[in-house]
Protein backbone atom coordinates (compact mmCIF):
# COMPACT_ATOMS: atom_id res chain seq x y z
CA UNK A 1 0.00 0.00 0.00
CA UNK A 2 1.15 3.52 -0.78
CA UNK A 3 1.65 6.14 1.95
CA UNK A 4 1.42 9.80 1.00
CA UNK A 5 4.52 11.92 1.49
CA UNK A 6 4.38 14.89 3.83
CA UNK A 7 6.13 17.37 1.55
CA UNK A 8 4.39 18.99 -1.41
CA UNK A 9 6.29 17.83 -4.49
CA UNK A 10 5.58 20.97 -6.49
CA UNK A 11 6.48 23.26 -3.59
CA UNK A 12 9.76 21.43 -2.95
CA UNK A 13 10.68 21.53 -6.65
CA UNK A 14 9.91 25.26 -6.80
CA UNK A 15 11.99 26.00 -3.70
CA UNK A 16 14.96 23.98 -5.00
CA UNK A 17 14.83 25.72 -8.38
CA UNK A 18 14.63 29.13 -6.71
CA UNK A 19 17.57 28.43 -4.38
CA UNK A 20 19.71 27.21 -7.27
CA UNK A 21 18.98 30.38 -9.27
CA UNK A 22 19.09 33.10 -6.62
CA UNK A 23 21.30 35.28 -8.78
CA UNK A 24 18.54 35.47 -11.40
CA UNK A 25 15.81 38.03 -10.76
CA UNK A 26 12.81 35.93 -11.83
CA UNK A 27 9.21 36.79 -10.99
CA UNK A 28 7.07 33.87 -9.72
CA UNK A 29 3.32 33.77 -9.16
CA UNK A 30 2.08 30.18 -8.74
CA UNK A 31 -1.31 28.95 -7.51
CA UNK A 32 -2.17 25.27 -7.00
CA UNK A 33 -4.46 23.01 -4.95
CA UNK A 34 -3.65 19.68 -3.30
CA UNK A 35 -5.83 17.00 -1.73
CA UNK A 36 -8.37 17.88 0.96
CA UNK A 37 -8.66 21.43 -0.48
CA UNK A 38 -5.31 22.78 0.77
CA UNK A 39 -4.42 25.71 -1.52
CA UNK A 40 -0.97 27.25 -2.01
CA UNK A 41 0.31 30.51 -3.50
CA UNK A 42 3.95 31.42 -4.13
CA UNK A 43 4.98 34.98 -4.94
CA UNK A 44 8.48 36.27 -5.79
CA UNK A 45 9.18 39.74 -7.14
CA UNK A 46 12.16 40.89 -9.19
CA UNK A 47 12.76 43.75 -6.74
CA UNK A 48 13.69 41.36 -3.91
CA UNK A 49 14.59 37.94 -5.36
CA UNK A 50 15.82 36.59 -2.01
CA UNK A 51 12.35 36.88 -0.47
CA UNK A 52 9.59 34.36 -1.22
CA UNK A 53 6.02 34.70 0.04
CA UNK A 54 4.25 31.39 0.65
CA UNK A 55 0.52 31.54 1.42
CA UNK A 56 -1.54 28.52 2.51
CA UNK A 57 -5.32 28.13 2.68
CA UNK A 58 -6.54 25.32 4.94
CA UNK A 59 -9.76 23.27 4.76
CA UNK A 60 -12.81 25.05 6.17
CA UNK A 61 -13.20 23.85 9.78
CA UNK A 62 -16.55 22.45 10.98
CA UNK A 63 -18.22 24.06 14.04
CA UNK A 64 -16.74 21.55 16.48
CA UNK A 65 -13.13 22.20 15.35
CA UNK A 66 -12.09 25.66 16.51
CA UNK A 67 -9.36 27.70 14.79
CA UNK A 68 -7.57 30.42 16.73
CA UNK A 69 -6.68 33.38 14.55
CA UNK A 70 -7.51 31.33 11.47
CA UNK A 71 -5.09 28.51 12.42
CA UNK A 72 -5.25 25.29 14.47
CA UNK A 73 -4.06 25.52 18.06
CA UNK A 74 -0.30 25.46 18.46
CA UNK A 75 0.38 26.19 14.76
CA UNK A 76 2.29 29.46 15.37
CA UNK A 77 4.60 27.81 17.91
CA UNK A 78 5.12 24.83 15.60
CA UNK A 79 6.11 27.08 12.68
CA UNK A 80 8.62 29.02 14.78
CA UNK A 81 10.13 25.81 16.16
CA UNK A 82 10.39 24.18 12.73
CA UNK A 83 11.77 27.06 10.65
CA UNK A 84 13.57 29.45 12.99
CA UNK A 85 14.87 32.72 11.56
CA UNK A 86 14.43 31.70 7.93
CA UNK A 87 10.66 32.18 8.10
CA UNK A 88 8.64 35.16 9.31
CA UNK A 89 4.86 34.96 9.79
CA UNK A 90 2.98 37.88 8.22
CA UNK A 91 0.02 39.21 10.18
CA UNK A 92 -2.51 39.54 8.69
CA UNK A 93 -2.03 36.92 5.95
CA UNK A 94 -2.83 37.64 2.29
CA UNK A 95 -6.53 37.81 1.41
CA UNK A 96 -8.14 34.40 1.00
CA UNK A 97 -5.46 32.52 2.96
CA UNK A 98 -5.07 31.35 6.55
CA UNK A 99 -1.31 31.77 6.66
CA UNK A 100 1.39 33.73 4.82
CA UNK A 101 5.07 33.01 5.42
CA UNK A 102 7.90 35.29 4.37
CA UNK A 103 10.96 33.17 3.48
CA UNK A 104 14.36 34.83 3.47
CA UNK A 105 16.33 32.48 1.21
CA UNK A 106 19.57 34.29 2.00
CA UNK A 107 19.37 32.93 5.58
CA UNK A 108 19.28 29.28 4.55
CA UNK A 109 22.08 27.11 6.01
CA UNK A 110 25.25 27.11 3.86
CA UNK A 111 25.66 23.34 4.28
CA UNK A 112 23.92 21.61 1.37
CA UNK A 113 22.53 18.72 3.41
CA UNK A 114 21.06 20.95 6.14
CA UNK A 115 19.69 23.36 3.53
CA UNK A 116 17.91 20.56 1.68
CA UNK A 117 16.48 19.19 4.95
CA UNK A 118 15.08 22.63 5.82
CA UNK A 119 13.54 23.06 2.34
CA UNK A 120 11.85 19.67 2.72
CA UNK A 121 10.48 20.84 6.07
CA UNK A 122 9.17 24.07 4.49
CA UNK A 123 7.54 22.00 1.74
CA UNK A 124 5.86 20.04 4.58
CA UNK A 125 4.15 23.18 5.91
CA UNK A 126 0.79 21.39 5.62
CA UNK A 127 1.94 18.79 8.17
CA UNK A 128 3.47 21.42 10.45
CA UNK A 129 0.30 23.54 10.57
CA UNK A 130 -2.58 21.04 10.42
CA UNK A 131 -0.70 18.50 12.55
CA UNK A 132 0.24 21.03 15.27
CA UNK A 133 -2.58 20.28 17.77
CA UNK A 134 -2.21 16.52 17.23
CA UNK A 135 1.53 16.82 17.78
CA UNK A 136 0.98 18.66 21.10
CA UNK A 137 -1.36 15.92 22.36
CA UNK A 138 1.01 13.11 21.32
CA UNK A 139 4.03 14.85 22.88
CA UNK A 140 2.18 14.88 26.20
CA UNK A 141 1.35 11.20 25.68
CA UNK A 142 5.08 10.46 25.32
CA UNK A 143 5.57 11.91 28.81
CA UNK A 144 2.37 10.15 30.02
CA UNK A 145 0.45 13.36 30.72
CA UNK A 146 -2.54 15.13 29.17
CA UNK A 147 -2.72 18.64 27.71
CA UNK A 148 -4.04 21.02 30.39
CA UNK A 149 -7.16 23.14 29.79
CA UNK A 150 -8.28 21.08 26.78
CA UNK A 151 -11.58 19.22 26.39
CA UNK A 152 -11.45 15.47 26.90
CA UNK A 153 -12.81 15.01 23.37
CA UNK A 154 -10.87 17.24 20.96
CA UNK A 155 -12.02 17.75 17.34
CA UNK A 156 -9.35 18.41 14.67
CA UNK A 157 -10.04 19.41 11.07
CA UNK A 158 -8.63 17.21 8.29
CA UNK A 159 -11.04 17.77 5.37
CA UNK A 160 -13.39 20.64 4.39
CA UNK A 161 -16.06 20.86 7.12
CA UNK A 162 -15.04 17.45 8.50
CA UNK A 163 -13.10 16.54 11.62
CA UNK A 164 -11.69 13.57 13.47
CA UNK A 165 -11.54 13.22 17.25
CA UNK A 166 -8.92 12.70 19.95
CA UNK A 167 -9.78 11.25 23.36
CA UNK A 168 -6.76 11.81 25.61
CA UNK A 169 -5.72 9.81 28.67
CA UNK A 170 -2.31 9.79 30.39
CA UNK A 171 -1.40 6.32 29.07
CA UNK A 172 -3.11 6.37 25.65
CA UNK A 173 -4.84 8.55 23.04
CA UNK A 174 -7.80 7.17 21.09
CA UNK A 175 -8.15 8.65 17.60
CA UNK A 176 -11.57 8.22 15.95
CA UNK A 177 -12.32 8.92 12.27
CA UNK A 178 -15.92 9.25 11.04
CA UNK A 179 -15.59 7.95 7.45
CA UNK A 180 -17.77 9.81 4.93
CA UNK A 181 -17.97 9.35 1.15
CA UNK A 182 -20.23 11.07 -1.37
CA UNK A 183 -20.47 8.21 -3.86
CA UNK A 184 -22.36 5.02 -2.92
CA UNK A 185 -19.77 2.85 -4.74
CA UNK A 186 -16.94 4.55 -2.80
CA UNK A 187 -18.86 3.90 0.42
CA UNK A 188 -19.19 0.17 -0.34
CA UNK A 189 -15.52 -0.17 -1.27
CA UNK A 190 -14.38 1.84 1.78
CA UNK A 191 -16.49 -0.21 4.19
CA UNK A 192 -15.02 -3.45 2.88
CA UNK A 193 -11.50 -1.98 2.82
CA UNK A 194 -11.71 -0.78 6.44
CA UNK A 195 -13.01 -4.11 7.70
CA UNK A 196 -10.10 -5.87 5.99
CA UNK A 197 -7.79 -3.20 7.41
CA UNK A 198 -8.86 -4.17 10.94
CA UNK A 199 -8.42 -7.87 10.17
CA UNK A 200 -4.90 -7.27 8.79
CA UNK A 201 -3.90 -5.60 12.08
CA UNK A 202 -4.38 -8.97 13.81
CA UNK A 203 -1.56 -10.56 11.82
CA UNK A 204 1.39 -11.77 13.88
CA UNK A 205 3.83 -9.40 12.19
CA UNK A 206 1.85 -6.31 13.25
CA UNK A 207 1.77 -6.85 17.00
CA UNK A 208 3.46 -3.50 17.66
CA UNK A 209 1.09 -1.49 15.43
CA UNK A 210 -1.65 0.59 17.11
CA UNK A 211 -4.83 -1.41 17.83
CA UNK A 212 -7.48 -0.69 15.20
CA UNK A 213 -11.28 -1.06 15.43
CA UNK A 214 -14.14 -0.44 13.02
CA UNK A 215 -17.81 -0.07 13.91
CA UNK A 216 -20.90 1.10 11.99
CA UNK A 217 -21.95 3.31 14.94
CA UNK A 218 -20.06 5.95 16.95
CA UNK A 219 -17.84 4.44 19.71
CA UNK A 220 -18.62 5.23 23.33
CA UNK A 221 -15.65 7.62 23.53
CA UNK A 222 -17.62 10.11 21.39
CA UNK A 223 -20.63 10.43 23.70
CA UNK A 224 -19.63 14.04 24.40
CA UNK A 225 -19.20 14.94 20.71
CA UNK A 226 -21.96 16.94 18.94
CA UNK A 227 -24.46 14.69 17.14
CA UNK A 228 -24.15 16.56 13.81
CA UNK A 229 -20.44 15.67 13.69
CA UNK A 230 -21.11 11.93 13.93
CA UNK A 231 -22.80 11.26 10.59
CA UNK A 232 -20.71 8.64 8.78
CA UNK A 233 -21.92 6.38 5.96
CA UNK A 234 -18.80 4.15 6.03
CA UNK A 235 -18.59 3.67 9.79
CA UNK A 236 -16.03 4.77 12.37
CA UNK A 237 -12.37 3.76 12.59
CA UNK A 238 -10.54 3.97 15.92
CA UNK A 239 -6.80 3.79 16.58
CA UNK A 240 -5.37 3.52 20.09
CA UNK A 241 -1.98 5.26 20.29
CA UNK A 242 0.36 4.30 23.14
CA UNK A 243 3.58 6.06 24.25
CA UNK A 244 5.72 3.54 22.32
CA UNK A 245 4.14 4.76 19.06
CA UNK A 246 5.37 8.35 19.53
CA UNK A 247 8.88 7.82 20.83
CA UNK A 248 11.66 9.78 19.10
CA UNK A 249 11.38 9.88 15.31
CA UNK A 250 8.12 7.89 15.38
CA UNK A 251 6.25 11.05 16.38
CA UNK A 252 6.50 12.77 12.97
CA UNK A 253 5.39 9.65 11.11
CA UNK A 254 2.46 9.04 13.47
CA UNK A 255 1.26 12.65 13.18
CA UNK A 256 1.35 12.59 9.35
CA UNK A 257 -0.24 9.15 8.98
CA UNK A 258 -3.13 10.07 11.27
CA UNK A 259 -3.63 13.51 9.69
CA UNK A 260 -3.96 11.98 6.20
CA UNK A 261 -5.71 8.70 7.03
CA UNK A 262 -8.91 9.62 5.17
CA UNK A 263 -6.92 10.60 2.07
CA UNK A 264 -5.00 7.31 2.33
CA UNK A 265 -8.28 5.33 2.35
CA UNK A 266 -9.75 7.41 -0.50
CA UNK A 267 -6.68 6.79 -2.66
CA UNK A 268 -6.86 3.02 -2.24
CA UNK A 269 -10.62 3.02 -2.80
CA UNK A 270 -10.10 4.70 -6.18
CA UNK A 271 -7.28 2.26 -7.04
CA UNK A 272 -9.59 -0.64 -6.19
CA UNK A 273 -12.32 0.79 -8.42
CA UNK A 274 -9.87 1.17 -11.30
CA UNK A 275 -8.68 -2.42 -10.84
CA UNK A 276 -12.26 -3.73 -10.81
CA UNK A 277 -13.14 -1.76 -13.95
CA UNK A 278 -10.10 -3.18 -15.74
CA UNK A 279 -11.02 -6.73 -14.75
CA UNK A 280 -14.61 -6.23 -15.90
CA UNK A 281 -13.52 -4.82 -19.25
CA UNK A 282 -11.19 -7.78 -19.82
CA UNK A 283 -13.95 -10.19 -18.87
CA UNK A 284 -16.37 -8.58 -21.33
CA UNK A 285 -13.73 -8.72 -24.07
CA UNK A 286 -13.12 -12.43 -23.43
CA UNK A 287 -16.87 -13.14 -23.58
CA UNK A 288 -17.17 -11.24 -26.87
CA UNK A 289 -14.28 -13.29 -28.30
CA UNK A 290 -16.03 -16.49 -27.19
CA UNK A 291 -19.23 -15.37 -28.92
CA UNK A 292 -17.32 -14.53 -32.09
CA UNK A 293 -15.73 -17.97 -32.14
CA UNK A 294 -19.16 -19.56 -31.75
CA UNK A 295 -20.47 -18.00 -35.00
CA UNK A 296 -20.97 -20.34 -37.99
CA UNK A 297 -17.91 -20.56 -40.29
CA UNK A 298 -17.52 -17.62 -42.60
CA UNK A 299 -16.97 -17.74 -46.29
CA UNK A 300 -13.79 -19.44 -47.42
CA UNK A 301 -11.12 -17.06 -48.58
CA UNK A 302 -10.95 -16.90 -52.34
CA UNK A 303 -7.60 -17.86 -53.73
CA UNK A 304 -6.13 -16.08 -56.68
CA UNK A 305 -2.85 -16.33 -58.57
CA UNK A 306 -1.81 -12.90 -57.34
CA UNK A 307 -2.68 -13.46 -53.65
CA UNK A 308 0.97 -13.52 -52.52
CA UNK A 309 1.83 -10.34 -54.39
CA UNK A 310 -1.24 -8.64 -52.98
CA UNK A 311 -0.26 -9.71 -49.47
CA UNK A 312 3.25 -8.30 -49.88
CA UNK A 313 1.84 -5.04 -51.23
CA UNK A 314 -0.57 -4.79 -48.31
CA UNK A 315 2.23 -5.37 -45.80
CA UNK A 316 4.40 -2.70 -47.45
CA UNK A 317 1.53 -0.18 -47.35
CA UNK A 318 0.85 -1.01 -43.70
CA UNK A 319 4.48 -0.54 -42.74
CA UNK A 320 4.54 2.81 -44.53
CA UNK A 321 1.50 3.84 -42.50
CA UNK A 322 3.22 2.71 -39.28
CA UNK A 323 6.31 4.77 -40.11
CA UNK A 324 4.12 7.81 -40.81
CA UNK A 325 2.52 7.47 -37.36
CA UNK A 326 5.97 7.11 -35.77
CA UNK A 327 7.11 10.31 -37.45
CA UNK A 328 4.01 12.12 -36.19
CA UNK A 329 4.83 11.03 -32.63
CA UNK A 330 8.58 11.65 -32.79
CA UNK A 331 8.11 15.22 -34.02
CA UNK A 332 6.74 15.95 -30.51
CA UNK A 333 9.98 14.82 -28.83
CA UNK A 334 13.31 16.57 -28.40
CA UNK A 335 15.30 13.93 -30.30
CA UNK A 336 13.57 12.33 -33.30
CA UNK A 337 16.39 9.83 -33.85
CA UNK A 338 16.23 8.52 -30.26
CA UNK A 339 12.44 8.36 -30.49
CA UNK A 340 12.55 6.19 -33.63
CA UNK A 341 15.15 3.94 -32.03
CA UNK A 342 12.89 3.44 -29.03
CA UNK A 343 9.79 2.67 -31.09
CA UNK A 344 11.64 0.30 -33.41
CA UNK A 345 13.22 -1.55 -30.48
CA UNK A 346 10.09 -3.70 -30.61
CA UNK A 347 9.57 -5.21 -34.09
CA UNK A 348 5.83 -5.24 -33.37
CA UNK A 349 5.86 -1.46 -33.87
CA UNK A 350 5.91 -1.94 -37.65
CA UNK A 351 2.55 -3.69 -37.34
CA UNK A 352 0.83 -0.92 -35.36
CA UNK A 353 -1.38 0.69 -37.97
CA UNK A 354 -3.17 3.34 -35.90
CA UNK A 355 -2.40 5.86 -33.18
CA UNK A 356 -4.09 3.87 -30.41
CA UNK A 357 -2.03 0.75 -31.13
CA UNK A 358 1.17 2.79 -31.39
CA UNK A 359 0.47 4.56 -28.08
CA UNK A 360 -0.19 1.21 -26.42
CA UNK A 361 3.12 -0.06 -27.80
CA UNK A 362 4.97 3.01 -26.45
CA UNK A 363 3.45 2.69 -22.98
CA UNK A 364 4.30 -1.01 -22.90
CA UNK A 365 7.91 -0.06 -23.66
CA UNK A 366 7.82 2.51 -20.86
CA UNK A 367 6.44 -0.07 -18.42
CA UNK A 368 9.20 -2.52 -19.34
CA UNK A 369 11.86 0.17 -18.91
CA UNK A 370 10.41 1.12 -15.50
CA UNK A 371 10.52 -2.52 -14.41
CA UNK A 372 14.12 -2.83 -15.64
CA UNK A 373 15.01 0.35 -13.73
CA UNK A 374 13.52 -1.08 -10.51
CA UNK A 375 15.63 -4.22 -10.96
CA UNK A 376 18.71 -2.09 -11.66
CA UNK A 377 18.33 -0.08 -8.44
CA UNK A 378 17.47 -3.22 -6.48
CA UNK A 379 20.67 -4.94 -7.61
CA UNK A 380 22.72 -1.84 -6.90
CA UNK A 381 21.23 -1.37 -3.40
CA UNK A 382 21.96 -5.00 -2.52
CA UNK A 383 25.49 -5.00 -3.92
CA UNK A 384 28.30 -5.36 -1.39
CA UNK A 385 30.32 -2.79 -3.34
CA UNK A 386 27.73 -0.03 -2.94
CA UNK A 387 28.52 2.76 -0.50
CA UNK A 388 26.22 2.27 2.57
CA UNK A 389 25.52 6.01 2.58
CA UNK A 390 23.81 5.62 -0.81
CA UNK A 391 21.51 2.74 0.07
CA UNK A 392 18.63 4.77 1.50
CA UNK A 393 18.47 6.93 -1.63
CA UNK A 394 18.61 3.82 -3.83
CA UNK A 395 15.80 2.18 -1.84
CA UNK A 396 13.75 5.37 -2.22
CA UNK A 397 14.29 5.14 -5.99
CA UNK A 398 13.06 1.54 -5.98
CA UNK A 399 9.90 2.62 -4.17
CA UNK A 400 9.36 5.64 -6.45
CA UNK A 401 9.76 3.71 -9.70
CA UNK A 402 7.45 0.97 -8.42
CA UNK A 403 4.80 3.61 -7.69
CA UNK A 404 5.42 5.27 -11.05
CA UNK A 405 4.95 1.91 -12.80
CA UNK A 406 1.34 1.86 -11.55
CA UNK A 407 0.59 5.11 -13.38
CA UNK A 408 1.85 3.74 -16.71
CA UNK A 409 -1.33 1.92 -17.67
CA UNK A 410 -3.34 1.57 -20.88
CA UNK A 411 -6.72 2.33 -19.33
CA UNK A 412 -6.34 6.10 -19.59
CA UNK A 413 -5.80 6.17 -23.36
CA UNK A 414 -9.47 6.04 -24.30
CA UNK A 415 -10.49 8.31 -21.42
CA UNK A 416 -8.03 11.12 -22.30
CA UNK A 417 -6.33 10.76 -18.88
CA UNK A 418 -3.13 8.94 -19.90
CA UNK A 419 -0.93 12.06 -19.98
CA UNK A 420 -2.20 13.08 -16.53
CA UNK A 421 -1.29 9.66 -15.12
CA UNK A 422 2.10 9.81 -16.84
CA UNK A 423 2.87 13.18 -15.26
CA UNK A 424 2.45 11.42 -11.90
CA UNK A 425 4.90 8.75 -13.06
CA UNK A 426 7.40 11.45 -14.02
CA UNK A 427 7.00 13.03 -10.56
CA UNK A 428 8.14 9.74 -9.05
CA UNK A 429 11.24 9.72 -11.25
CA UNK A 430 11.93 13.33 -10.24
CA UNK A 431 11.61 12.28 -6.59
CA UNK A 432 14.27 9.62 -7.22
CA UNK A 433 16.59 12.20 -8.78
CA UNK A 434 16.03 14.54 -5.84
CA UNK A 435 16.93 11.81 -3.33
CA UNK A 436 20.03 10.86 -5.32
CA UNK A 437 21.14 14.48 -5.51
CA UNK A 438 20.58 14.99 -1.78
CA UNK A 439 22.67 11.90 -1.01
CA UNK A 440 25.34 13.01 -3.54
CA UNK A 441 25.02 9.82 -5.57
CA UNK A 442 26.92 10.51 -8.81
CA UNK A 443 27.42 7.02 -10.24
CA UNK A 444 27.68 7.02 -14.05
CA UNK A 445 25.60 3.86 -14.39
CA UNK A 446 22.81 5.41 -12.33
CA UNK A 447 22.76 8.59 -14.40
CA UNK A 448 22.77 6.57 -17.62
CA UNK A 449 19.89 4.38 -16.40
CA UNK A 450 17.70 7.36 -15.51
CA UNK A 451 18.53 9.02 -18.85
CA UNK A 452 17.51 5.84 -20.70
CA UNK A 453 14.23 5.73 -18.74
CA UNK A 454 13.55 9.37 -19.63
CA UNK A 455 14.15 8.67 -23.33
CA UNK A 456 11.60 5.85 -23.37
CA UNK A 457 9.17 7.77 -21.16
CA UNK A 458 9.29 10.86 -23.41
CA UNK A 459 8.23 8.70 -26.37
CA UNK A 460 5.31 7.23 -24.43
CA UNK A 461 4.26 10.71 -23.28
CA UNK A 462 4.43 12.04 -26.85
CA UNK A 463 2.40 9.10 -28.19
CA UNK A 464 -0.27 9.56 -25.52
CA UNK A 465 -0.41 13.30 -26.17
CA UNK A 466 -0.80 12.89 -29.95
CA UNK A 467 -3.53 10.30 -29.38
CA UNK A 468 -5.46 12.49 -26.94
CA UNK A 469 -5.27 15.44 -29.31
CA UNK A 470 -6.80 13.27 -32.05
CA UNK A 471 -9.72 12.03 -29.95
CA UNK A 472 -13.01 13.93 -30.11
CA UNK A 473 -13.78 16.09 -27.09
CA UNK A 474 -16.80 14.61 -25.26
CA UNK A 475 -19.84 16.86 -25.26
Amino acid sequence: MILLQSQSRFLLQTLLNRVQNLEKAVELDYHWVEFNDVRYHILVSTKNPNVLLLSVSLPTPPPEAVFMGGLPGGAIEAIKAAYGVVVHILDPPRDGFNLTLKLNLAKLPPDEEHRYALLVKIASVREVVLGAPLRVVLKHLASRTVVPDVDRVLALVHRPKESFFLVSQPDKVTVVFPMRFKDSVDTAFATSFLQEFVEARRAAGLNNAPPCLWSPTPPLELNEAPAEALSANAGFVSFVIFPRHVEGKKLDRTVWNLSTFHAYVSYHVKCSEGFMHTRMRRRVESLIQALDRAKPGGEEKKKSPNSRSFKRLTEAMSRAKSLKIMAQICRQTENIEVCLQVLLSRPQALFRYDLMAMAENAIQLSRKESNDTVNFFNNLANSKDTNPAFKQALENCISNFKEGFMFLNLDGLEGRTATFDMHNAYDKAFACETDLSASKVAIDLVLARIKKWKNVFSVAMAAAGVLEDSLPIPE
